[in-house]
């Protein structure tokens, strides 16, 4: 289950099941949705200009804090409140990112070569990253990377991640996070890799990311994986 945290002041005033940010705005202004909200509070007088924060949690994580100035409010139904008003502090908040999570919470897992729509692979690559921990050696010695589906450094990062550590894992953003990634597994198992191989497949049949394949074999290479190309 995902919870919302609303607090006025540091008190906690309200929980929530579910958050939702109104995708388009024809002004600076943006709208909050909140579904199936608790009161928590005795009494609740929210105003314009006042600064709530918000805490967002599923699956023990924290995926957000952000505060949120009041321009309109309406809280009267007790189990959907609306907010309209301002994101504070340079927050990014990520409707897609807070929806790879609303789908591993019903149970479903969301495949990075065809994401749902609003989600997009920095949202998934994010989750991933805020779930996942680096702290793990794979058991298996053998990996398959599918360059039929990779299309770019991003993708890359997804699929050497799920195929190597598992769904839901991270290994970097772009080339130069996926090494950084690759040194701290190094560093946490004290070895370089000459125990794993890794099969790159169908490497010739997308010439638009021949120079991506040369990085990545040149990092692979760099902590002695042994690579096949299949």
């Amino acid at each position: 289950m995902m919870l919302i945290h609303i607090y006025l002041n540091e008190a906690l005033i309200a929980e929530a099941q579910n958050i939702r940010l109104e995708p388009y705005s024809t002004t600076t202004l943006r709208k909050l949705y909140f579904s199936k909200v608790k009161q928590k509070a005795d009494e609740i007088l929210l105003e314009h200009e006042d600064q709530v924060q918000i805490e967002i949690y599923a699956l023990d994580k924290q995926l957000m804090y952000f505060e949120f100035e009041l321009y309109d409010v309406n809280y009267l139904d007790l189990n959907f409140w609306t907010f309209e008003g301002f994101i504070k502090n340079n927050v990014i908040y990520r409707q897609g990112f807070i929806d790879v999570y609303n789908y591993w919470i019903s149970g479903k897992e969301v495949q990075w070569y065809n994401l749902p729509k609003g989600i997009s692979i920095i949202d998934y690559i994010l989750a991933c990253m805020n779930y996942s921990s680096l702290q793990i050696t794979p058991k298996k010695d053998v990996f398959e990377i599918d360059f039929e589906l990779v299309k770019s450094e991003l993708d890359f990062a997804c699929a050497f991640a799920e195929e190597f550590l598992g769904k839901r894992s991270y290994m970097g953003r772009y080339l130069d996070t996926f090494e950084d990634c690759l040194l701290t597994l190094y560093k946490h198992r004290g070895r370089y890799f000459e125990d794993k191989t890794i099969k790159l497949k169908h490497i010739n049949k997308n010439e638009d990311i021949h120079s991506l394949i040369d990085e990545v074999k040149l990092i692979l290479k760099k902590y002695r994986f042994n690579i096949i190309e299949a």
